[in-house]
């Protein structure tokens, strides 16, 4: 059977978040090895965040999936960023806490020494022999600083020098032992923070592709657009039920002068017949004649004046 995409990316963020469980497993088991003065809570958290953050991604991408074909988007929606903001203060404050001993260098001595020191008073010669080993050392300010073994009658303050033959201290290489690991509890959150990051967008994706159809509506304008204005269109219902007609220009045939206001023919045998009617008054007018009856009428009028 083939395996599909989804399935293909599923596997690799399980291995990818397998890989940095154990990174961070083998932080927290060179902490308790080397008794690095690092909490082992903050190892335990950081062992903890690899799985949590697959979990709660993948139970929100697939609550999401499942209600976005319900119309429930907001319940969805609000549970997504309730688990992102949850798991960035996660991540934000693993890192933090594992930064501080990274830098300032000189700053970490002082946790150092209080390790040692109190490796020292309780009496923890299995420990402290076991860093000495670890970095073939002897002290930690120096060769005679509270190296293993401890003074007695038997030894003296050189008897680590005496018996393995190691000339440095340990400050140093437990420093950066210690700088090591924590870089290694920083890159965790980190990389769980990118890989993250990278599902939601990769999620979007794959939802938008499944979930959603683009659909172009062409709808008629209110306005002509300025092609229209210019070029007149064939007419439209609106156009025809407001009789309205376009001001526009005309392709007029070869020899017809240009009119920018267009006539119809209905328009046409109007002033057609207006112009017949004006000429068919004008001939009339022109074919009157002085009437017999004024003329009788001046005569009648004269003679009677003359009687």
């Amino acid at each position: 059977m083939a395996i599909t995409g989804r399935q293909a990316t599923t596997v690799t963020s399980i291995l990818y978040l397998l890989g940095l469980t154990v990174v961070a497993a083998y932080a927290m088991h060179t902490i308790r090895q080397d008794s690095l003065p690092i909490p082992l809570a903050l190892a335990a958290f950081t062992l903890a965040l690899p799985p949590i953050a697959g979990l709660s991604l993948e139970s929100t991408t697939a609550l999401s999936s499942r209600d976005s074909t319900k119309g429930r988007s907001f319940r969805t929606n609000t549970s997504f960023l309730v688990a992102m903001t949850v798991l960035c203060v996660y991540e934000t404050a693993i890192a933090t806490l594992a930064g501080t001993h990274i830098a300032p260098v000189g700053g970490l001595r002082c946790g150092l020494e209080e390790q040692w020191a109190g490796l020292f008073h309780a009496r923890k010669a299995k420990r402290i022999r076991r860093i000495q080993d670890a970095f073939q050392c002897c002290g930690l300010l120096g060769v005679k600083d509270r190296a293993f073994p401890f003074p007695d009658k038997e030894h003296g303050n050189d008897a680590c020098v005496q018996v393995y033959g190691w000339q440095k201290s340990c400050l140093e290489s437990w420093r950066a032992e210690e700088r090591t690991v924590a870089t290694l509890l920083l890159l965790v959150p980190l990389l769980v923070f990118l890989w993250k990051v990278d599902q939601i967008q990769m999620s979007e994706q794959i939802t938008v592709l499944t979930t959603h159809k683009i659909i172009i509506i062409s709808a008629p304008s209110e306005r002509p657009l300025w092609l229209s204005r210019l070029l007149r269109l064939p007419q439209t219902n609106r156009d025809a039920e407001h009789g309205s007609q376009r001001r526009a220009l005309e392709y007029q045939p070869v020899g017809e002068p240009y009119s920018d206001n267009p006539v119809t023919e209905e328009a046409e045998e109007e002033v057609l017949e207006e112009n017949r009617a004006v000429r068919g008054n004008s001939q009339l007018a022109s074919r009157v004649q002085p009437s017999a009856l004024l003329g009788e009428a001046h005569e009648w009028s004269g003679q009677t004046a003359h009687e």
